[in-house]
């Protein structure tokens, strides 16, 4: 939650931002039926990173369900949610450690570049990093 600065930090300036519950939540499963499912939009950070070539192998086969304590993903960080939780479970799943803040702020401006004029901070994407990102 972005409690003054949201704007700011676009422009490179400072904010104050709190990660607060309820939380999201991805989990992992094999699939059942090997038609992989991804819960995420495809053109969303999540779905593009999912959707990396290099992921491919590592989540063939598995399923992805999100959960939504807020049933409504407008407005309440949920597209960075779900990219910051793809990216812990493909560093999981891949055996590898979660990666630095930095480098999923990298990530993230990489996918999403300037889709909508302008760059978007990241911050949002890496107050949830540092907040703990939960993967069951």
């Amino acid at each position: 939650m972005f409690i003054v600065g949201e704007y700011s930090c676009i422009e490179g300036g400072p904010a104050v931002l709190a990660t607060i519950g309820p939380t999201f939540g991805l989990s992992v499963h094999k699939s059942s039926n090997g038609a992989p499912k991804r819960p995420f939009a495809a053109q969303s950070p999540a779905g593009l990173y999912l959707a990396l070539e290099e992921h491919e192998e590592l989540l063939d086969g598995l399923d992805l369900f999100w959960t939504d304590p807020y049933k409504v993903p407008v407005g309440v960080g949920s597209s960075s949610a779900q990219f910051v939780l793809s990216v812990a479970a493909v560093a999981r799943l891949s055996g590898r450690a979660l990666p630095e803040p930095r480098d999923v702020l990298e990530s993230y401006w990489k996918i999403v570049g300037d889709t909508q004029g302008l760059r978007p901070s990241g911050v949002d994407v890496v107050a949830q990093w540092l907040g703990g990102p939960l993967l069951t």
